[in-house]
């Protein structure tokens, strides 16, 4: 099946007022996209929309052009303190509100892209405007089945519930606001001509929609206009935040002169032993809905089948909340990348899997890279992570890549924080994966850190395996941090051909701090940390702004006992720790015990 490439103009801001000459006090503002960066306003499921010489935008109450010169977009204005700015210009009624529109037109360009530009919003107090869009996306791809080429001329999506578009209060920097009056309805034009399919193509169709109702669920009614009839079907959705945050993922089929809903995933298998295929944004953003809605598929539900990734995958415009209730028998990325993947979550789980409940090999062979993670809830303890919240069962994680470049959250007094998984109760082996976090994590009360895990109440196992820290960490209670392992509780820990390079600064203000370039701690009498050929290098830091005692040590920070790590085999020549000294006890292999 071929696929037709459809650009789309969303909006994104990179901004460029043509003019030969300006006065002094006059400003030249850089516009971007604030993920996908200079002239790309949205990419997504094979969307792509860019600035264009003439788009028009409201900045601080006027309006300007937008001029493109060596693929970056600038608009000269006035100079300001502040610059605040909306795209289109046209969608502005006031410099406290717009109107978002019930009707899109899609133009097509000197190049015969069509175009589609996406309401956005930006502000900044320097010479770089960062858009972010003001409304959801639905995503409507048709698949022609049919033998003969089909035409499809517009959509109109509906919901009997909520406005999808209409008067809209703006404040800068708040992302959450919903229209206070206007449609419930919103359509797309194909300007020109009708957008004519053929034989066995795909076109996807994006349709912008305002954020809906605080629980996030509405019915939308979908209306395609094809070969000049029309036919409508209806789903409940779970909606998202606005563009980039989320999109909101739909998928249907001409078949016959019909439309019906159709799952995007490629199915092999039969019955409960299944596989769904995943290859683009929009099949994986499908898939996280499909699991954590309860879909089910001729009476089996999603969250039961195994998933394979069949393609590398940009999710740079996509952030999704993460994936619940998976109890498949795997998920298989097959050495494919999924990259830029921002998750975003408001309950006690930030990673891309809440919970890990199936024992076997339920993850395997994905590589997870250049990820964000969002904790936003009001939970006091956090599982955060970039693979799995928690495992509750024994199971085995194989060649999996993980890195990630930033994190946020909102006020915690307990935070678990692992490459691989953030808290263990299971039994889980990890083999020959490898984990890479680079950012600043803080908590409010007790830090859990490590490499691949932050804590551990049961057995892990890991061989083969590498962890890459370089991290600030800042508490106010206690901090746990190690290379691998940040707290180890269970009796025993096996490692093999494992490598750790570290660099972690951890600063608390009234707590302990265990670090150390393996495990922080094995708090349990019975704990033993066995294993051969692990390699630790890097710099460990450590500060308090009290009187608490440090303890850090090359391969374990502190420990319940002495004799702990009776038979292993490292190397730490290459790894620096604070020497001892006032309230820090350091030393190798132990701080403590």
């Amino acid at each position: 099946m071929k696929k037709r490439p459809v650009s789309i103009v969303a909006a994104a801001l990179v901004l460029t007022v043509a003019a030969c000459g300006h006065d002094e006090g006059d400003t030249m503002l850089r516009l971007a996209h604030e993920r996908l960066g200079d002239n790309t306003k949205m990419s997504i499921d094979g969307i792509v929309a860019e600035w264009s010489e003439g788009d028009t935008l409201w900045v601080n109450g006027a309006t300007y052009a937008v001029s493109v010169d060596d693929d970056r977009a600038r608009t000269l204005v006035p100079h300001a303190e502040s610059y605040n700015a909306l795209f289109p210009a046209s969608i502005v009624t006031s410099s406290t509100s717009v109107t978002l529109p019930s009707e899109y037109h899609y133009t097509t360009d000197a190049g015969g892209r069509q175009q589609l530009d996406l309401p956005m919003i930006a502000t900044t107090n320097g010479t770089s405007l960062f858009f972010y869009h003001l409304t959801g996306a639905l995503v409507v791809k048709y698949v022609n089945r049919k033998s003969e080429a089909v035409t499809v001329d517009r959509v109109t999506v509906s919901s009997g519930r909520y406005a999808l578009c209409g008067t809209r209060t703006i404040s800068f920097g708040d992302t959450t606001q919903t229209p206070t009056a206007g449609s419930d309805s919103v359509t797309v034009y194909f300007d020109r001509q009708a957008t004519t399919l053929a034989a066995g193509d795909t076109l996807s169709v994006m349709v912008p929609v305002a954020p809906v109702g605080s629980d996030n669920i509405f019915t939308v009614t979908v209306s395609s206009h094809i070969d000049g009839n029309r036919y409508t079907v209806s789903n409940t959705q779970q909606s998202g935040h606005p563009l980039p945050r989320n999109a909101l993922g739909y998928s249907y089929m001409v078949v016959d002169n019909s439309i019906t809903n159709y799952a995007l995933f490629r199915v092999t298998g039969n019955g409960a032993g299944r596989t769904m295929h995943i290859s683009t944004a929009l099949d994986f953003m499908l898939m996280q809905t499909a699991i954590n809605n309860g879909w089910v598929t001729e009476g089996i539900r999603y969250s039961t089948l195994s998933y394979s990734i069949d393609a590398d995958i940009d999710m740079s415009q996509i952030e999704i909340a993460p994936i619940s209730g998976f109890t498949g028998s795997s998920f298989n990325g097959n050495g494919h990348t999924v990259d830029n993947l921002t998750i975003r979550s408001t309950s006690a789980c930030c990673a891309l899997f809440d919970t890990i409940r199936t024992s076997g090999t339920p993850i395997a062979n994905i590589r997870l890279t250049n990820m964000r993670l969002e904790s936003l809830g009001t939970e006091t303890t956090r599982y955060i992570s970039p693979l799995i919240s928690r495992i509750s069962v024994a199971c085995t994680l194989s060649h999996c890549e993980t890195s990630v470049k930033s994190i946020q959250t909102t006020s915690a007094s307990t935070i678990y924080y692992g490459g691989i998984a953030a808290y263990v109760a299971g039994d889980p082996t990890i083999n020959n994966c490898t984990s890479t976090t680079r950012c600043s994590l803080a908590s409010a009360g007790t830090l859990y850190f490590g490499g691949h895990v932050g804590r551990t109440d049961n057995n892990v196992s890991c061989n083969s395996c590498s962890a890459h820290n370089n991290v600030a960490l800042n508490s106010t209670n206690n901090i746990y941090a190690g290379g691998l392992i940040g707290d180890g509780r269970a009796k025993a820990h096996s490692v093999s051909s494992v490598t750790c390079t570290d660099t972690i600064d951890a600063t608390t203000n009234t707590g302990n701090i265990y670090c150390g370039g393996l495990v922080g701690n094995l708090n349990k009498s019975t704990s033993n940390i066995s294993g051969r050929d692990c390699t630790i290098s890097g710099n460990i830091s450590v500060n308090t702004n009290g009187t608490e005692t440090l303890y850090v040590g090359t391969l374990y920070g502190y420990g319940k006992r002495s004799g702990l790590y009776s038979g292993i085999v490292y190397d730490a020549t290459n790894l620096t720790i604070p020497p001892s000294s006032g309230n820090i006890n350091s030393g190798d292999p132990t701080g403590s015990h």
